[in-house]
């Protein structure tokens, strides 16, 4: 019986009755109070003895670390209210379930008993929560300075709150210090300006300090040896843990538009794109198809971020061994040049998000953090109005049936948004070959295909 909707008055007289029961086989969001902690435990599953099993739910793809210490605090409260619990597990998804023509519960689910770890981190359970009492009863917000673990093991909704009046120079910012800033902090250093001499720091770190614009001696001689036709390449997927079409597994990508901007050693600028929201089948082999014809065997192709070159090389692993497209995606993906990567080794600009810089991207990196380097920024309006899992987020509610927008207004989104993303990409290989003030990108001559 599942008690998800009522209130924790009702949902904790509602448990009580349930769990004298036995008649009842199991309770979903049964509520718990113990030492002013309040729970909510996704399964408890009565046992033949008159035992328990509590069984916490995850959309992950195994029992993870922060899992068990979910369960230890359930398995704490649980204790204190005299509930017999002799099994613990994590319910998560199969990450080898091949999705069929319906949803197999049995299959695409597996639990994970964690009984044997959590009776010792049960024992750090009081300690813990005392301390969060003292917190939450403090007439104000702890002071810690954020940090890396503010990323650990989930990023913290806060992060935005606490940075807020973080000055430019807050020693945070510096790029790429996944190594320096720990020990900066350690020494007392809150920004740049109080770094101590002698200090050891990359040349971007340096020019970060300085606050100036920094071009390596080596990004000219980078940027030239991009061979011609230079194709921008932009694409779009969804990602959902149910699979979203037969024969696929939990989370696996499904790429469904790309948008091609195409530069010619002359000059000559033309852009294609293609889109497929056929709720039928998934369509991997016609997005390859199209692709792989489009963008040849010639040229560089322009990306930013690791999101492009992660979904080509998923969708080539993905490929039966004897697929024709199986060499020539790897031979795409050889002439892949992510264009973030440059920017993090080669260029610095104080205007330029310093998420750009980080060498494990903890926030939202995408290329709308560019724009404000970028001539006429408001041509990329879309690229920050939109958030980054937007279009996969659409797309899945669109597949089962649970749009918010019509199909139409869908794909004109869709297209309207990655033509900004390809235009932001030529625009940005433009700024690092041309560094002049005010550089505009050419006229684009569009030509679209579906």
């Amino acid at each position: 019986m599942s008690l998800h909707r009522d209130d924790q008055k009702t949902a904790l007289a509602k448990t009580q009755a349930l769990v004298t029961n036995r008649t009842v086989p199991a309770i979903f969001e049964a509520a718990f109070v113990f030492d002013d902690v309040f729970i909510r435990v996704d399964i408890l599953e009565r046992q033949p003895d008159d035992s328990w099993h509590l069984i916490e739910c995850k959309s992950t793809t195994s029992a993870k670390e922060a899992h068990r210490w979910d369960v230890a605090l359930q398995a704490y409260v649980l204790q204190g209210c005299g509930m017999n619990v002799h099994r613990h597990s994590v319910m998560h998804i199969n990450r080898e379930y091949r999705h069929g023509s319906v949803l197999s519960p049995d299959r695409f689910l597996r639990v994970t008993d964690v009984s044997s770890d959590i009776e010792g981190l049960s024992k750090e359970i009081p300690k813990h929560v005392q301390i969060m009492k003292r917190v939450l009863g403090a007439p104000h917000p702890p002071s810690v300075e954020p940090g890396a673990h503010c990323w650990q093991p989930y990023p913290c909704e806060f992060w935005a709150h606490c940075t807020k009046n973080k000055p430019a120079q807050w020693v945070g910012y510096l790029p790429d210090g996944e190594r320096q800033i720990p020990k900066l902090v350690a020494r007392g250093v809150r920004t740049f300006d109080q770094i101590p001499p002698g200090f050891s720091l990359s040349s971007m770190q340096q020019h970060a300090v300085q606050r100036k614009e920094w071009r390596s001696s080596h990004l000219p001689t980078v940027m030239k040896r991009l061979p011609y036709p230079i194709h921008y390449l932009h694409l779009e997927t969804a990602w959902y843990g149910v699979p979203l079409f037969s024969g696929m597994k939990p989370y696996e990508r499904v790429p469904f538009q790309w948008s091609l901007l195409r530069e010619s050693e002359g000059g000559m600028v033309n852009w294609e794109d293609w889109v497929d929201l056929g709720r039928e089948r998934a369509p991997v082999l016609a997005f390859l198809e199209s692709l792989v014809g489009r963008l040849g065997t010639k040229g560089a192709i322009v990306v930013y971020s690791g999101a492009v070159l992660g979904t080509l090389k998923s969708l080539r692993q993905r490929l039966p061994r004897d697929s024709p497209h199986k060499p020539l995606v790897k031979e795409l993906i050889s002439r892949c040049v992510d264009v973030r990567e440059i920017i993090r080794s080669k260029y610095y600009d104080p205007r330029i998000h310093h998420g750009v810089y980080d060498a494990i991207p903890r926030r939202d990196t995408s290329i709308r953090h560019i724009v404000e380097v970028l001539p006429d920024r408001h041509r990329y309006e879309l690229l920050s109005t939109l958030d980054v899992e937007w279009a996969s987020r659409e797309y899945c509610n669109m597949v089962n049936q649970r749009a918010s927008e019509s199909v139409a207004h869908f794909r004109e989104q869709v297209l309207a948004r990655s033509h900004q993303a390809v235009r932001a990409l030529y625009a940005v290989r433009q700024l690092l070959t041309v560094p002049a003030a005010g550089t505009r990108p050419s006229k684009v001559r569009t030509q679209g295909i579906r």
